[in-house]
Formats: C-alpha cells, structure tokens, sequence
C-alpha cells in the first residue's frame, strides 16, 4: 500500500521505529552521524500534503482514496492508540513552556506525560542541551529545524552507543532513567525503548551489561547479536506489555517486530516481569481510552478505492 499523504504523527512513529528496529551491530563508537537529509525531505514533503485540502471524511462515502484514509476515524484512533502507548508525540507540545516544578507537580498526580517530559530534560542535560527543549525532542521538532545550532547533538542522542559520562552526567542518565521508567508504569510502555537506549550509552552492549558472556555470544548468529541490543530487548518488552487491539495498519507494524532468539526473548520477558511486578507493588492500573473502534488491517484496506474508481472520481470532478 502506498500513502501520498500523512499525517506528522504517523511520519514520527515510522520513522523511530525504522530507527530502531534495524539497528545493527555496525554502529560502533566510532560511527558517523546519522545521514537526516532524506527524512527531512520526507518531512517536508508530509507537511506540505498535509496543507492540501481534502474532502470530508464521511462514513458515506463508497471508498476512501489514499489521501482521505489517512485522515479516516479509525486510523486516527490508532495514532491516538500508539501515542498513549509512546513517549513520543504530538502530546509532548501541551507541557512545553513549563517549568520542571510544574511538570514534577503533574507527574505526582500520575500524569504519565509529565514524566515522559522530565526524563527527556535530564537526558539533554546530561549532553549538555537545553532541558526546556524536552517537548521539542520528544516530538522530533528539534532534528528538523535547520535554525538550531544544537540539532546535530540531538540526532546523536537517538544513536545508542556506549559513552563514558562524568559523574554528574551519569546521574542525570539515571534520573533521565527513572522519570522514563515511571512513565512506562504509568501506560507509556514503548518508552522503554528509549530506556533501553539510556541502558547502552551507560552500561554497553550485550556482554558488557552482563547478560551473555563472549563466548557464548561469539556462536550467536548474527541477527541473534543485533536482538540482544539493549534497544532491541527493551523495545520488544515494550510491544509485549502494549494493551491489546486489534492489529490496525501501525499497529500490525509494530507487532511484526519480534526476537528470534532465546536469550533475547528471555530478557525482554524479565523486562515485562519487572514492569508488572513494580505496577502491582504500587497498586498502578494505567487508565487507557477504549480502543474497539481501531480497524484491522484487512478493514482499512477494504476501504480504499481501486485505481479505476480513484480515477472515475477524478473524471467527474473535472
């Protein structure tokens, strides 16, 4: 299926996950920067076919074209699914402008946004950013603005890789650690990702986190070596926790993101073993939305118009 139009939020989910899912061995400490001129064009091409005008979305319509499904309820619906699952998105920009008082103020009354906000303000203050710029960093904004003289420094911190932090920074990673991790409690599971990433730029990889030794990572195939990436264990505990709905377009995505190998699925299975151990200890139920009105896959698809009837349209309409 090919999209001509979407959505910010849905060009953001992509592009992490793409991220992250085909994260490699090959990143080593001495890797070169992440290449962002294609996303930016992406990114520019998404905003200007989001400016078009499109017509109503009705459930009257016989079929959707690309441009219209995009903007469909229950795709919408999803995208609200995935954000309230996330630590990334549109959401961050209502807590921007506020202080770090203010968010630890919200964060107490469990509100899992706030939390996801202060565990990004001690990540940029551990690189020496500026903390106000968490929303900003969480909704991407910050990789894509030409202005900033900072925005190559963000980029970096997307890169997980082992750094050597002095003591005062290595605490505001753990800080950075505990706001995020309070976050997932609180129902932004897939914020474990970035955990998962904190994890390696603070402890390395596989053998030096002490989960495997050399020996027995050296006769792992090598996709095995790449899942057990703590970004990787981390992002699968994450998928596993998510609540259950049915598997729409991004979300049968996600889903499709899977570990093969024992020691992997071990360790992400500890992950989610913590999570849901700390949640009963302190009594925490996240509060979700009803999601039943989510499409599958096979719904939306069932929605397009051909290309014969997109064309018809167009006839009609000239």
């Amino acid at each position: 299926m090919r999209w001509t139009a979407i959505p910010l939020s849905i060009f953001v989910f992509l592009l992490l996950f793409a991220l992250f899912k085909f994260q490699s061995d090959d990143r080593d400490e001495n890797v070169s920067s992440p290449s962002i001129e294609t996303l930016e064009t992406a990114q520019t091409q998404t905003l200007s076919s989001n400016e078009a005008k499109y017509e109503p979305v009705v459930e009257s319509v016989a079929c959707y074209t690309e441009e219209q499904i995009a903007y469909h309820p229950s795709f919408l619906h999803e995208l609200e699914y995935l954000e309230r699952t996330d630590v990334y998105g549109s959401y961050t920009l209502s807590y921007k402008g506020l202080s770090a008082e203010e968010l630890e103020s919200l964060a107490a009354q469990a509100d899992s946004g706030a939390m996801a906000i202060l565990g990004a303000r001690y990540l940029l203050l551990a690189h020496d950013l500026d903390p106000a710029d968490a929303p900003a960093f969480l909704y991407f904004d910050a990789l894509f603005d030409k202005a900033r003289p900072d925005r190559e420094d963000m980029r970096w911190l997307l890169v997980p890789r082992k750094v050597e932090y002095t003591e005062k920074k290595r605490k505001h990673m753990e800080t950075a650690v505990y706001w995020f991790m309070e976050a997932v409690l609180h129902g932004r599971y897939r914020g474990l990702t970035i955990v998962g990433s904190i994890s390696h730029r603070l402890n390395g990889k596989a053998i030096e986190q002490g989960w495997i030794s050399a020996e027995d990572h050296a006769v792992l195939s090598r996709r095995e070596q790449n899942e057990l990436f703590p970004t990787n264990v981390y992002q699968y505990a994450g998928v596993m926790l998510m609540p259950e709905v049915n598997d729409g377009v991004l979300v049968g995505i996600i889903r499709s993101f899977g570990l093969s190998g024992e020691r992997a699925r071990e360790l992400a299975l500890g992950v989610v073993e913590q999570v849901r151990n700390e949640q009963l200890a302190r009594n925490i139920t996240p509060d979700f939305p009803d999601f039943a009105s989510i499409a599958s896959q096979d719904e939306i698809l069932a929605l397009l118009c051909d290309t014969n009837e997109v064309v018809e349209k167009g006839s009609a309409a000239e």
